[in-house]
């Protein structure tokens, strides 16, 4: 697997919502309680700046809709993204616990305490937030093929990269989504992550030489707790792109084995018609129709890792890519069996966000002895 330049992008939550009430007053402390450095501490106090670079080298800045948001330093493989994304939320775990000690601090005495979240969506204004990969690719290649090539993969990923979603009908009826970020997908491409939401962002911010390289911005994600998935989603969309650079894969189906997401078709409806419909399924087993042909969204992985395979013989294993297919295999197989079970929540807890989050709801609503159908369930 070529070295490429990696990174990611977590939008976070805080709870109490109140705090961020007090935008400024918040952030302070909160870049009080980060581990700056003493020149970062001078800029802030002289600047007033929300954007800070940490000791580690990320940034942590105010987004757009006023929330806290952790960029990972850049990195030149994926699993070093991840021990970088981690590496974040124990820096704002400490951060939290310094702000809940403030002897002066006027709402978390109130509330119990100062939380930072990271989920994707806000129950009250129904706004969400999101966990963005970035990725640099070689200029040259075709942007718009590539994102052909991406879109059966980001779609059909759902099943094992969503974080889940409790949803309470306004009559009370209890829903279980494998995505939150697939609630409000709009489209494929698109410049806005704010209000017509694209899977793939055609804002091109390389932070590189432009002449050489473009940035690859997906926007589709959960965040994750799951080191695994935050590890796949990375390698095999790092692989992907590889293997289009390479001229590995081609437009059509003839390499891939399922129809690409070719942009304003008949296709892209259908996609999209999958994207939400799989977001529903808990079983795993529904069937899609896509191109004249029928498939699950497990089945359009295994045609990628199958082409993944292909390419590893061709171009020679490194030890890279062979991880990375490993685990993923080990990951389909295993989503293999779970599907034949009733509640395959329960076999793929240790791997998915979405599967070890029912699995909690579940827990809670047996121990506290009330139903998923009925009324308590709105305090899930």
């Amino acid at each position: 697997m070529k070295e490429r330049i990696y990174g990611t992008e977590v939008e976070l939550g805080v709870s109490p919502v109140d705090f961020l009430n007090a935008t400024d007053y918040a952030f302070r402390l909160i870049f009080k309680h980060a581990p700056l450095g003493q020149a970062m501490e001078d800029f802030i106090a002289a600047k007033r700046n929300l954007s800070v670079f940490l000791k580690n080298e990320a940034r942590f800045y105010c987004d757009t809709g006023i929330h806290p948001e952790y960029a990972t330093p850049e990195t030149r493989r994926p699993r070093d993204c991840v021990r970088w994304e981690k590496a974040g939320e124990r820096i704002l775990e400490d951060a939290a616990q310094a702000i809940n000690k403030e002897a002066d601090a006027w709402v978390w005495r109130r509330v119990g305490g100062v939380t930072f979240i990271k989920n994707n969506c806000n129950p009250f204004g129904g706004g969400s937030w999101g966990w963005h990969q970035n990725l640099l690719a070689e200029r040259e290649q075709n942007f718009i093929f590539l994102t052909e090539m991406l879109t059966p993969f980001l779609v059909s990923s759902y099943i094992w990269d969503g974080n889940g979603k409790a949803h309470i009908s306004g009559g009370g009826t209890f829903k279980f989504f494998l995505s939150q970020r697939a609630l409000v997908m709009d489209n494929f491409l698109g410049p806005h992550t704010t209000t017509v939401r694209s899977m793939i962002s055609t804002r091109d911010e390389p932070h590189a030489d432009a002449y050489k390289w473009r940035r690859i911005h997906v926007v589709a994600k959960d965040s994750h707790m799951s080191e695994l998935v935050i590890y796949l989603d990375l390698a095999l969309l790092g692989l992907i792109i590889e293997m289009c650079e390479e001229g590995f894969l081609e437009r059509g189906a003839n390499r891939l084995g399922v129809p690409p997401g070719e942009s304003k078709s008949s296709l892209e409806r259908e996609y999209f018609e999958m994207l939400h419909g799989l977001n529903q399924d808990l079983t795993l087993k529904r069937v899609f129709p896509l191109g004249g042909e029928r498939f699950r969204a497990l089945d359009i992985q295994w045609k990628y890792f199958e082409a993944m395979k292909r390419y590893e013989k061709s171009s020679g294993v490194d030890h890279h890519t062979k991880d990375a297919l490993d685990r993923f295999e080990a990951l389909l197989m295993k989503f293999e069996q779970a599907a034949q079970e009733d509640e395959p929540e329960y076999m793929l807890a240790e791997e998915c966000d979405w599967a070890a989050k029912f699995v909690c709801i579940k827990h809670d609503a047996e121990s506290h002895a009330y139903s998923l159908t009925g009324p308590a369930s709105k305090e899930v």
